[in-house]
């Protein structure tokens, strides 16, 4: 059954089923309970499984033991004889796809062979395949069903996101089209975004082909759900009070504070996350918000530990100068910068030092 749509039945099945209807009205009142409408269409042939039926249930609102009118039964549980057919083609394919994945022919997929069944089915890797199958227990053939389906599921989920990807539909991803969705999904700048291309560019053509794009999509929502998590968190941490958003002066606050952001900077920057212009950074202005300040933290560490020569968390005096005498400063320059940003007075520049040496502007 198509998502979002009623079913329906031709006129025989419909007079036939008038009658049946009839019976189960336990109430008199032209309707029968949603639980009743599923033996019903049980017993003229036109079953539900579990999932489908929760399915039905969650699209219209209903309950089990909802009250529905015998239109309502017709649109919603009873399948024409074209769907029957649909039905029957399609417990042949699953049946097919269940003896071909039982190498063993035990009557059960083992962990091996479901791990082979992903690998086939969304041309994903042996590693990959392995980690969607967490927590895996063997699945008898009504399992199986119900797996078989999330992996079609997956495989238009992956259809649609290449295209989303691909956005001059040529077919092939190149790393300026990666880097639109990941830039603005994770924060990516486009050393990093080209770096996944890489990754999963088997051929090295420098494009990601539908074939390749699996494993690239998969890493992608891996992270995304690490990143998500992260991202959450830290929103909580800042909307204390449970408003749904973060005020301008917190987030300037945040970017003085893990960025060493001038307060200048820090608002001329939040301006560019505050899209709707309601002095507010609500949850999902967050979410590029907070990818921001995790590239430009990382960017920072990147910077820092560059320079830190003996890697000892610290930079000194000749570490400082080393940097800046390439960059074309003077010594009389470098000695005021030190000077100026070591807060400390220690002769050494620590990161917090450094992050607003690079960034107090």
């Amino acid at each position: 059954m198509a998502e979002g749509l009623p079913r329906s039945s031709c006129p025989q099945t419909r007079s036939k089923s008038r009658k049946e209807f009839s019976i189960f009205e336990d109430k008199n009142d032209g309707t029968i309970s949603v639980k009743q409408a599923k033996e019903l269409s049980e017993k003229v042939g036109s079953p539900l499984s579990e999932s489908q039926l929760q399915e039905l249930l969650k699209q219209n609102e209903l309950s089990i033991e909802s009250r529905i009118s015998y239109q309502q039964y017709i649109d919603l549980f009873l399948k024409t004889e074209s769907e029957l057919s649909n039905d029957h083609n399609r417990i042949g394919e699953l049946r097919d796809k269940f003896q071909r994945y039982d190498v063993d022919k035990n009557g059960y997929i083992s962990l091996n062979e479901a791990q082979w069944a992903l690998q086939m089915e969304l041309n994903i890797s042996d590693k990959t395949a392995l980690r969607l199958l967490n927590q895996f227990v063997k699945l008898d053939y009504e399992q199986f069903m119900e797996f078989y389906e999330k992996i079609q599921q997956k495989k238009v989920e992956i259809y649609q996101k290449f295209g989303k990807f691909d956005q001059d539909m040529d077919s092939m991803i190149s790393p300026e089209e990666a880097h639109t969705i990941l830039h603005k999904e994770f924060g990516f700048d486009k050393e990093r975004s080209m770096a996944m291309v890489n990754r999963f560019d088997k051929n090295k053509d420098g494009l990601v082909s539908y074939i390749e794009f699996a494993e690239f999509y998969m890493a992608v929502e891996e992270r995304k759900v690490s990143i998500k998590g992260r991202i959450r968190a830290a929103f909580q941490l800042f909307d204390k009070e449970q408003q749904g958003y973060v005020t301008l002066e917190q987030a300037c606050q945040i970017l003085q504070g893990y960025l060493g952001f001038s307060k200048a900077k820090a608002n001329d920057t939040i301006q560019l996350y505050d899209k709707n212009k309601d002095g507010k950074i609500d949850y999902e202005e967050f979410l590029e918000f907070f990818s921001m300040i995790e590239e430009e933290r990382q960017y920072l560490l990147t910077e820092f530990t560059k320079y830190d020569m003996d890697k000892d968390g610290q930079l000194s005096y000749q570490e400082f100068k080393d940097m800046l005498i390439s960059k074309g400063y003077s010594e009389h320059e470098i000695k005021t910068l030190m000077a100026g940003y070591d807060i400390e007075d220690c002769g050494y520049l620590h990161f917090d030092e450094f992050k607003q040496f690079l960034n107090f502007s």
